[in-house]
């Protein structure tokens, strides 16, 4: 038998209590899968030898790979995508068929920049940070993935390297269907392939109304609509307003928004004494979404 030494991430507590492992992966894997395999051997953090004939977990990202799952779970998570929804049942019942369950821990990443596709990714659990690189080694950040959204299919469809990177923020869930599984299913089934078609268009969309965004609103507006969009993406309606369940901070908004961190600051203050927000340690509520929606119209 062959073994290995893996250091079990921070934060994700394979320590043979079922009740911990099921709030983890929050109802998407069957944690009996889990346990059978890791339970013994497993304790809580630390290293430990690992059967590599069941489990693979690669150093760079001590991520975790099973074989083909087919679990009711996994299905509702992804069927919470309009996009994967409206495939034909045998078709989603194929891709379901290929998914590999991969595990990440906070500031783990599903894949970098400039990799080689191995594949796409949807979220089933948690949220992706996407960013990319300035030429100048900044960091952009594009967006956050939450349940239900694919991604990485850009750079499979185009054959070149990854044109951003994805990192979970806190423990995060992902579906993964390698790269010959993704394009055995384009080979069988012109309606993935034609749905695959319809979903780069709507992206390709978003691209350009977001160039149109930053080429004629101001800054003020830019922050209003992205705060818009993170609230219906990621928000949580609460007796006050609109929790947005992300953390915040003004140096990420002003990432978000082409701006800096004091321009965002300035406007976030503006905004609390007027009773639009609320920012503290990270964490926005809107109170007037109205309002918030008026300046993003302007």
């Amino acid at each position: 038998m062959t073994r290995v030494k893996v250091r079990v991430a921070h934060g994700l507590n394979f320590s043979g209590r079922y009740a911990e492992l099921q709030g983890t992966i929050a109802n998407v894997l069957d944690a009996s899968i889990l346990l059978k395999r890791f339970s013994a051997c497993l304790s809580g953090t630390g290293t430990y030898d690992v059967d590599t004939r069941s489990a693979r977990m690669p150093p760079k990202r001590a991520t975790m790979t099973t074989e083909p799952v087919l679990l009711h779970g996994i299905r509702a998570a992804l069927t919470s995508n309009p996009w994967f929804a409206r495939l034909p049942e045998p078709v989603r019942a194929d891709v379901v068929s290929r998914v590999r369950v991969r595990m990440l821990s906070e500031g783990e990443w599903a894949f970098c920049r400039e990799e080689m596709p191995d594949g796409v990714y949807a979220v089933l659990e948690g949220i992706l940070r996407v960013s990319s690189v300035t030429l100048d080694g900044r960091e952009t950040l594009l967006d956050f993935y939450g349940s239900g959204t694919w991604c990485g299919e850009v750079a499979l469809l185009a054959g070149q390297r990854r044109f951003f990177g994805a990192q979970a923020c806190g423990n995060a869930v992902l579906a993964h269907v390698p790269a010959a599984d993704f394009e055995a299913l384009m080979a069988k089934w012109p309606v993935f392939s034609r749905a695959l078609l319809q979903l780069e268009a709507e992206r390709l969309s978003l691209v350009l109304g977001a160039l149109e965004t930053y080429s004629s609103r101001t800054t003020k507006q830019r922050l209003a609509m992205r705060l818009l969009l993170l609230a219906r993406d990621h928000g949580l309606e609460v007796e006050r307003g609109i929790a947005i369940g992300l953390e915040l901070s003004h140096e990420t908004l002003a990432r978000l928004t082409g701006s800096t961190r004091q321009r965002v600051n300035n406007i976030l203050n503006a905004w609390k004494r007027a009773g639009l927000v609320e920012h503290h340690y990270g964490r926005v509520l809107l109170l007037d979404k109205a309002a918030v929606e008026k300046i993003a119209q302007l």
